[in-house]
């Protein structure tokens, strides 16, 4: 079921082209684009590139939980459905 759910929402390159179309013509979404870039620039300037690293895969596997639980909220999916996903 996991695997299911994965290639409908995350696996699927016409969502993620859809997704990335609405952010782009979002209002202040270049100026937040462009703030992030600098700043991320500035940051693995100073830490380092394999420190950097690990605290961006660090934080994305810490937001996909946000963003299931997002999902689940949108989708009107159940809690507990969630939590099996999470196992």
């Amino acid at each position: 079921m996991q695997d299911l759910l994965a290639e409908l929402f995350w696996n699927n390159p016409e969502l993620s082209a859809r997704s990335i179309n609405i952010r782009r013509n979002m209002p202040g979404f270049t100026a937040a684009k462009r703030s992030y870039d600098e700043a991320r620039s500035k940051l693995r300037a100073v830490v380092g590139y394999e420190l950097y690293d690990q605290f961006m895969c660090q934080l994305g596997r810490y937001l996909e939980y946000e963003d299931l639980s997002y999902y689940a909220l949108g989708l009107g999916l159940r809690e507990a459905f969630i939590r099996e996903l999470c196992l």
